[in-house]
């Protein structure tokens, strides 16, 4: 199963726990973040390696992990 489709199946509960944001939110960073990379890239060169919503998903965990850290201090 991709990562996409293990998305969607979570609860909204279950998805701002993970997130920190609502399913809306994180879609429409998404969509905004595609928008951007097409941009960046067409005139050419070689794409990155993670998908604009792996990096989303790594930006928004790092997130979550940074401010639980700085909320225990």
């Amino acid at each position: 199963m991709e990562t996409k489709e293990k998305i969607e199946r979570q609860s909204e509960e279950k998805f701002q726990e993970l997130f920190g944001v609502k399913k809306a939110a994180f879609y429409l960073m998404l969509e905004v973040l595609e928008r951007r990379n097409k941009v960046e890239h067409q005139k050419g060169g070689r794409g990155g390696k993670l998908t604009v919503m792996d990096r989303l998903e790594i930006f928004d965990l790092f997130d979550n992990y940074v401010f639980e850290q700085v909320d225990e201090f």
